[in-house]
């Protein structure tokens, strides 16, 4: 009996010793420790998916009514195409008649310039008299100054005609048509005619919360998330960071958000290859720089 005794208690005084030395050894100075894992990023901010140079909404520059409508959402259009038209047979008339005043000037100062030639012959020769060449000099100046006028009215007709052409800016894929054929225009402000937008590189505007500004730069790599998509991951890179702070405006609906907080809006270019609608809002991930 004794002696079992005496064996349990030298296996409780062993135990004892050993978890001493293993806690005594965990606490020294330059033990190694565990590592922690790296964050997988360094700040988080919504943002909103938008075109290359943002979206372009084109406008009427005239009051009228519209002719024709040449193009549908989805299509892709370029750069100064006509994609609708504004009733112009006055504006097509006032042209045609300026063209025809620009050729009759133009006709006058070819004959007042040969006369002012011939004038100046017979001057030469003593075969006219000064009063006469000094007329056909003058008639010659009025005949250009003529022409001069016709070629602004003409400029003018063609720049006013030219408005009921209306051009995308851009080239790029029609994302909204506001219009048909039939309805009135106007330039005061401009009747919306469509929106334009350049996908061939797509843009993620994100708002960086205050706090974490100071994690963000140009040139850092991002992961862009979208609950819409859950199984696309999208990559792309800061290629602007605003100098100025603005309020929100881009509300996520979550509990968390710091909706009374300023923000930087941040510009991000998604890698090529990376198709999302325009407007869809996305979650951006500031990665750290690899091997941080």
């Amino acid at each position: 009996m004794k002696r079992g005794l005496l064996l349990f208690t030298g296996l409780l005084l062993a135990a004892a010793a050993f978890w001493a030395l293993s806690s005594r050894s965990g606490s020294e100075p330059g033990a190694a420790q565990p590592s922690l894992p790296a964050p997988k990023f360094t700040a988080a901010a919504p943002g909103l998916v938008e075109p290359k140079g943002r979206e372009r909404q084109v406008g009427s520059e005239i009051i009228g009514t519209l002719r024709s409508v040449d193009m549908e959402e989805n299509d892709t259009v370029k750069a100064g195409q006509v994609i609708a038209i504004v009733k112009n047979d006055d504006e097509k008339a006032m042209l045609a008649q300026a063209k025809a005043q620009l050729d009759s000037a133009r006709a006058k100062l070819l004959e007042a310039g040969r006369e002012y030639k011939r004038e100046g012959v017979l001057q030469k020769a003593r075969a006219a008299s000064t009063a006469a060449l000094d007329t056909a000099r003058k008639n010659f100046q009025t005949a250009g100054a003529g022409v001069e006028m016709a070629e602004a009215v003409q400029q003018q007709a063609q720049a006013t005609l030219d408005k009921t052409l209306i051009r995308s800016p851009i080239g790029g894929i029609v994302l909204k048509k506001f219009v048909v054929a039939g309805e009135a225009v106007t330039n005061q402000p401009p009747t919306p005619i469509a929106v334009i937008g350049d996908l061939s590189s797509l843009r993620v505007r994100a708002e960086v919360d205050e706090l974490d500004v100071g994690k963000i730069h140009q040139g850092q790599r991002v992961e862009i998330k979208a609950d819409a998509f859950p199984r696309i991951k999208a990559g792309g890179v800061v290629i602007r960071v605003d100098k100025r702070m603005g309020p929100r405006r881009i509300q996520t609906d979550r509990s968390r958000e710091r909706v009374d907080s300023n923000v930087l809006q941040t510009l991000v270019k998604l890698d090529k290859g990376v198709s999302l609608p325009i407007g869809l809002r996305v979650d951006v991930y500031f990665l750290p720089k690899s091997g941080s």
